[in-house]
């Protein structure tokens, strides 16, 4: 088994913080969604706080260059929020399958026809799942590797590489999220938080840049 959780008594308080976070957002959802079955608002909850999350270990980089010339390969809050990003977001996928099509998960990617077999579903539903799928996929791949065995066996400069598929994750997340909430209509409430979301992962990504370019100078 991967040592997920260190022994590092900081570290397991964040990781006691970020799982009570992450049971008071699935509460709160209950709450805002009585209407709705169990499976269905642990989807919606554990969704948004995956992709809230995965916003957050965009952010903390450039937060730290605030205080430091140089962000190290490796940090530890960023690395235990990816984790907790990793758990919600797998969990989101393993309910969500149980929402729609009477938990027949081909029907999320291909519909079975009488004489083609199956078909790809080519509408927005479909191409949701499928941006969901691919992204599902990256965040696994960054969860196996937020652990203190990939970081010694990768080496800095390698894990540091493969980390930055993050980047990629954060934009199919929030592409996922927003086929989702013109399918079902969200509510406009969601639609402003994966919008201001957006705005503070760009916002912060375009100021760790300028912040690098300006010391870079400075040398």
């Amino acid at each position: 088994m991967l040592p997920f959780i260190p022994r590092d008594r900081g570290r397991q308080l964040t990781h006691a913080a970020l799982a009570l976070l992450t049971a008071a957002g699935c509460y709160i959802t209950f709450t805002l969604t009585p209407a709705l079955r169990p499976e269905h608002s642990l989807t919606i909850g554990l969704g948004y706080l995956s992709l809230a999350l995965i916003v957050v270990t965009l952010i903390i980089g450039p937060l730290q260059l605030l205080s430091k010339k140089r962000n190290p390969v490796n940090i530890n809050l960023r690395r235990d929020v990816g984790i907790w990003a990793g758990v919600t977001g797998g969990l989101h996928v393993v309910f969500g399958f149980q929402v729609h099509l009477g938990g027949d998960i081909v029907l999320y990617f291909f519909e079975r026809t009488a004489h083609d077999g199956l078909k790809p579903v080519s509408n927005l539903f479909g191409l949701s799942n499928d941006v969901g799928a691919v992204a599902t996929v990256a965040l696994i791949l960054l969860l196996f590797l937020s652990n203190d065995l990939s970081l010694k066996w990768l080496r800095g400069p390698l894990w540091k590489w493969l980390q930055r598929l993050n980047y990629v994750l954060i934009v199919l997340a929030l592409a996922h999220t927003v086929g989702y909430q013109v399918v079902v209509e969200r509510e406009e409430v969601m639609t402003l938080i994966v919008l201001g979301l957006t705005a503070a992962t760009v916002l912060a990504q375009m100021a760790g840049v300028a912040m690098s370019m300006m010391r870079r100078r400075t040398l």
